[in-house]
């Protein structure tokens, strides 16, 4: 562990903060000018060679280079009498990954460790502590609030105390809990907790709880939105940047290895009415499906976790032992994934409650409530309701195990959606509410099973611009890209892409690029395609029109393809055949929309003369290639096959 001296202005190392004299630590917002500790070690360097002059130089001196936030912790320590002062953007050498690892696994027992810690608001002006309150101050949009690292500065530290732009004090944690609680949703016990080295209060949060409180926080890395939480669940995992969102399923694994709380599947909306009921009690309106993997891919998916508590494991197994025998919590990592055992009552296609008929195959994919050791806190009957999360399992003839995945019902009721108060309902959700009576009604039906959580796909070939919601409004424009151009003159066509224009089948005023394939004169290669001699015309437009979701959203893009082809015919070449269709996609414009990045296509089987009721393959499609810029995606093909473009 690296310390600022503050009389010397020296770095000075200690095996651990154990070994370490009393020191105070300082928590802020970085900035994209930090300095770091190659930047600090310049400076102190400069400073002993001033030494040899008869004028020297000390890092304090107000030229020295050292920036004003460190001059400034540095102040504020010494004023309390501390002579160490821990900083982590110049206390960590970060260009060394084993100092770098030993850091972020140890973050939250150094600010654990620390007399005090000083949280620097650099967007906080001084204020009295009553204006602090307002339903609009800046101490409650501070930056320092959403930030994924500041989670565990505010917890860990016993004391901690708030400082403005111009280092002067604000308040306490323990002073401002109350107003903490209300910006952060942390309960006030934590926030208070008196258990300075155990942090008691803080392991007998369920894990969704914990989880809840970083689902907002944002950081610069997509790996540091799971390594800013080692710390609050004591998980020692080595970081590898570049993991991206495999770093938070790893996190989870550990978590799963370490705690006993099922808490950490109940992520995702929470059915707002009680999903079974008896026998003669009237049906829930339909639903269809929509899927994901069993552990979240992000802390997001827990933001409406914050009142999910696990229920003791003595409990969960009596209550359930008379219908089904249940094991103590284990998680077994093997070749296809995380082994483990759960409680699933059948849910059985082809009732009222599925809209979709295609599941009616129970060989093919079985759908299940998997029941979990938890509960909501704020429902008022505590041991009332447990909360079992929709799932469903898929056999595969190359892999003869249970391969359980994550589902959710969406909600497709022709009334749109329902609201609490002026809130609107969530139109999906993937975990419900069972009464201990439903068990008992249902319970000859709950058995347990052996299922495996499989492991993380690959990171899809596509990305996603997170800001995108926002900035895609304008005009629209298509481009084909130059490898569907070389792909197409090897199947012996030319491509030739104009726009944008105005006017055409695409819609009148309706602005379209008009993408048109022309058949070689003397093609390379022979192929029954281009024996046909098609010339094939599709003007593509883009509407902007009101979001179908009915619950506020904004504006989706409704794209259209209108084809036309044309080929002689080979007994009379004075007569040729036409052929028109058109193709539509909707592209939603809400960030939980899959299909941002994925490609929207269409397939067109084109008659061809000559050969009776033969027909050629086209397959016409979009893909977002960036902002307001769409990318063509072509496909010729024969009878049995489609070469991509």
């Amino acid at each position: 562990m690296r310390l600022l001296d503050l009389v010397t202005g020296d770095f000075a190392e200690f095996n651990g903060p154990l070994q370490a004299p009393p020191y105070a630590a300082l928590s802020h917002r970085w900035a994209t000018d930090e300095q770091t500790y190659q930047d600090v070690r310049k400076i102190q360097e400069r400073c002993k060679e001033s030494c040899r002059v008869s004028s020297p130089r000390s890092i304090w001196d107000s030229d020295s280079g050292l920036s004003d936030k460190v001059r400034g912790a540095c102040e504020a320590a010494r004023r309390d009498g501390f002579r160490y002062l821990w900083i982590d953007s110049c206390c960590i050498d970060k260009t060394s990954s084993s100092e770098l690892s030993e850091s972020i696994n140890s973050m939250y027992v150094w600010y654990s460790r620390a007399e005090v810690c000083y949280t620097f608001l650099a967007d906080v002006p001084t204020s009295p502590s009553a204006s602090l309150w307002s339903e609009r101050s800046a101490f409650r949009s501070s930056e320092w609030f959403t930030r994924g690292w500041t989670l565990q500065e505010l917890i860990a530290p016993h004391k901690l105390v708030f400082l403005s732009q111009t280092w002067e004090l604000l308040g306490t944690k323990s002073g401002l809990a109350r107003l903490i609680e209300e910006v952060t949703g942390i309960p006030l016990h934590i926030l208070t907790d008196n258990d300075r080295l155990l942090h008691g209060q803080l392991d007998r949060c369920s894990v969704a709880q914990r989880m809840s409180w970083a689902a907002l926080r944002k950081t610069t890395k997509v790996e540091d939105r799971a390594y800013s939480l080692l710390g609050i669940f004591n998980i020692q995992m080595p970081p590898l940047y570049g993991e991206g969102e495999g770093a938070f399923r790893r996190l989870q694994e550990e978590i799963l290895r370490r705690i006993p709380d099922q808490t950490i599947f109940a992520w995702g909306n929470v059915f707002p009415e009680p999903f079974f009921t008896r026998p003669d009690s009237p049906r829930p309106t339909p639903f269809t499906y929509i899927f994901s993997e069993v552990l979240a891919h992000y802390p997001d998916a827990f933001a409406h976790s914050g009142q999910v508590v696990a229920i003791p494991p003595n409990a969960f197994y009596g209550r359930l032992r008379p219908y089904c025998k249940l094991s103590p919590q284990e998680y077994t990592s093997t070749p296809n994934g995380i082994r483990t055992d759960l409680p699933l009552l059948p849910l059985i296609p082809g009732e009222e409650l599925f809209e979709d008929k295609t599941w009616r195959q129970p060989k093919v994919m079985a759908w299940y409530l998997a029941v979990l050791a938890c509960e909501l806190s704020s429902t008022g009957v505590s041991g009332k309701h447990l909360l079992p999360c929709c799932v469903y399992g898929i056999p595969s003839p190359f892999r003869p195990v249970n391969s359980m995945y994550r589902s959710a019902l969406k909600d497709a009721r022709p009334s749109g959606p329902q609201t609490v108060g002026s809130e609107p309902l969530p139109s999906s959700y993937s975990i419900f509410r069972l009464s201990w009576d439903d068990i008992e009604v249902w319970g000859a039906m709950l058995r347990a099973h052996m299922v495996y959580i499989g492991h993380l796909a690959r990171t899809p070939l596509y990305s996603y611009i997170s800001d995108l919601d926002v900035t895609m409004r304008g005009p629209i424009s298509f481009t084909l890209p130059t490898w569907s151009r070389a792909a197409l003159e090897d199947k012996g066509y030319n491509a030739s892409l104009e726009g944008p224009s105005q006017a055409s089948e695409a819609g009148v005023g309706t602005q379209f690029h008009r993408l048109t394939l022309t058949p070689d004169a003397e093609p390379a290669i022979s192929d029954q395609f281009i024996m046909c001699r098609w010339t094939i015309i599709v003007d593509f437009s883009a509407e902007w029109t009101p979001g179908g979701d009915g619950d506020g959203g904004e504006d989706d893009l409704r794209i259209r393809a209108a084809v036309r082809s044309a080929g002689p015919r080979p007994h009379d070449g004075d007569h040729p055949d036409t052929y028109t269709h058109h193709l539509q996609w909707l592209h939603r414009n809400k960030r939980s929309s899959g299909w941002h990045w994925g490609l929207m296509s269409g397939t067109l089987m084109l008659p061809v003369a000559g050969e009776g009721h033969e027909r050629r393959r086209l397959e016409l499609g979009v893909r977002l290639a960036s902002e307001s810029c769409y990318r063509i995606h072509v496909a010729l093909g024969g009878r049995g096959s489609v070469h991509a473009a």
